[in-house]
């Protein structure tokens, strides 16, 4: 009997574009976790903003990537302890919307709640290292 494709390949795929020089160049600390228990792999990436600092992660499904992952921001000392009180506020930061939301592209709160079906952002076009270097964007012009 052959071998099963990796349900988890489109995002290790997504995952393995995002190239050291842009970490350095960002000063982002990424971890990746996979959880075998619920078959997803979670990315952590630590974003600084001057005097602060969030770590977002972005839990990836097997349905990657018609499926954008699931955001939240997490406590920067325990990664485990999510909440609104560590979300950035304003801007496409929704801690108060669905449990926490963003409002970029390439995650799911844009292409499930805000833009559902919308032919103008097809989820499939939009690549996580896209997605962080916008968040990261926001997260500077609001410093």
């Amino acid at each position: 009997m052959g071998a099963q494709a990796d349900p988890l390949a489109g995002a290790r795929q997504e995952i393995a574009a995002i190239k050291p020089a842009y970490i350095e160049s960002k000063g982002w600390r990424v971890h990746v976790l996979e959880d075998k228990e619920d078959g997803c792999i979670r990315l952590f990436v630590e974003m600084p903003q001057k005097e602060k600092r969030y770590v977002l992660c972005l839990t990836c499904g097997p349905d990657m990537p018609e499926e954008r992952p699931r955001e939240a921001f997490v406590n920067p000392d325990n990664w485990d302890e999510e909440g609104r009180q560590f979300w950035p506020s304003g801007g496409p930061f929704r801690p108060e919307e669905h449990g926490g939301i963003v409002c970029i592209p390439g995650v799911w709160g844009f292409h499930n709640i805000l833009h559902r079906g919308d032919p103008n952002h097809p989820p499939e076009e939009q690549g996580i290292l896209r997605t962080l270097l916008m968040i990261q964007g926001q997260l500077d012009r609001m410093a």
